[in-house]
């Protein structure tokens, strides 16, 4: 109550303009929702008995950070999988810069959970190349970040995998959530939540 008094008070001096704090303060109590767009859907083939190594080395990748295969990093996948099987991955983009939270209730809008780490290995085994339409493909140049799985990195931030295009090559590294949340060139992919 005494910071809305504060409000109140320098609304009156004049220092702060009523109509902007007010669309801030609407802001926070109904914050606008993300569109989402659907950039392309997928098959991945879950292979079972395939190593981490491996689908590093069949996905192409040019660049990746080393970090990625110390310790367990993508436990909450049963590694190696026991029975093979292909799913639809579907890749999305949210409109706005948007949280964790934000994305994750994005994709079950859809009816989609999100990918893990291992999962988006898949995906780049599955797919070592280009696919789809020209549109579809310079879409696929944006970094996809798999939010199922992470790990704590340095000064105890939240690390996510994400498979990027630099230079035309294909790049895997841990990259942490921004403060103010993931930029719009950011892609989600998700499985069909079961």
């Amino acid at each position: 109550m005494r910071r809305l008094g504060e409000v109140a008070r320098r609304v009156d001096e004049g220092t702060i303009d009523l109509s902007d704090t007010l669309d801030l303060l609407q802001h926070v109590i109904e914050p606008k929702l993300p569109n989402i767009e659907i950039v392309g859907t997928y098959d991945v083939d879950l292979v079972a008995g395939v190593s981490l190594e491996q689908l590093i080395q069949d996905g192409s990748y040019a660049n990746w950070d080393r970090e990625i295969i110390q310790g367990d990093h993508f436990g909450d996948f049963p590694f190696p999988i026991e029975q093979s099987r292909v799913l639809p991955a579907t890749f999305i983009r949210l409109d706005l810069r948007a949280s964790n939270k934000r994305v994750i209730q994005s994709l079950r809008k859809k009816g989609l959970r999100p990918l893990s780490g291992r999962e988006l290995l898949y995906y780049g085994k599955s797919h070592p190349f280009y696919t789809g339409s020209i549109t579809q493909q310079v879409k696929l140049r944006c970094p996809v970040i798999a939010l199922r799985s992470s790990w704590t990195g340095h000064y105890r931030s939240r690390k996510y995998l994400e498979f990027g295009i630099s230079n035309h090559q294909r790049t895997l590294r841990l990259r942490a959530e921004p403060a103010d949340g993931w930029p719009t060139n950011c892609l989600f992919a998700g499985f069909p939540a079961l």
